[in-house]
């Protein structure tokens, strides 16, 4: 998928940023151990960690 969006682009070497999900859920800390592969099996790519992640309710997500 990375891979056809860069030639679509035509831009091999465009970065691809994939996040982390937050770890307020324990499936989710599952899941993040899994994405740690991209970096490692997807040239220019990079992982961003949800460590710190604060789940905050709806409306202070609408305040910001």
């Amino acid at each position: 998928m990375v891979n056809n969006f860069r030639t679509d682009l035509n831009m091999p070497k465009l970065p691809y940023l994939a996040g982390e999900l937050g770890e307020w859920k324990p499936n989710y800390k599952t899941f993040n151990i899994k994405m740690n592969i991209i970096p490692t099996t997807i040239k220019n790519a990079y992982l961003v960690s949800s460590k710190d992640l604060k789940n905050e309710d709806l409306s202070t997500q609408r305040r910001i």
